[in-house]
């Protein structure tokens, strides 16, 4: 019983906008309710003033970049990263990485890891 209490402590707000998202993308992109996705969402403030500073050569990142990841721009820096990470899960549309099945989310959700563990991308987020 305490279980049932604690599980239903989790923020509701979150959950139910998260199935409204999923249910008005059903019919543009095949996404259904049961399928687990990924929205990221970026904050261009900070990826804009950090690649900046990178092009800009203000700061140096003394790190070899991965081939998945392209700085030209902050859209193509985005997109780059959807990219690599819709490779391992059921596809891309913008910013929303699925359909996927529970495998490739899994998948998506290990890759996200190593993508976030990268010594680049350490780097910059300590820039």
């Amino acid at each position: 019983k305490n279980k049932e209490k604690e599980m239903s402590l989790s923020p509701p707000s979150l959950n139910s906008r998260l199935m409204e998202f999923r249910k008005s993308l059903k019919d543009s992109c095949s996404i259904s309710v049961d399928d687990p996705t990924l929205v990221i969402v970026w904050n261009d403030a900070v990826l804009n003033d950090v690649l900046q500073r990178i092009h800009g050569n203000i700061v140096a990142i003394p790190i070899q970049i991965p081939d998945y990841i392209d700085i030209a721009s902050p859209s193509v820096f985005k997109a780059s990263i959807e990219k690599f990470l819709s490779l391992v899960g059921g596809g891309r549309l913008g910013n929303i990485i699925g359909p996927n099945t529970m495998d490739e989310y899994v998948n998506v959700m290990t890759q996200l890891r190593h993508v976030e563990c990268n010594p680049f991308i350490q780097a910059m987020r300590g820039h």
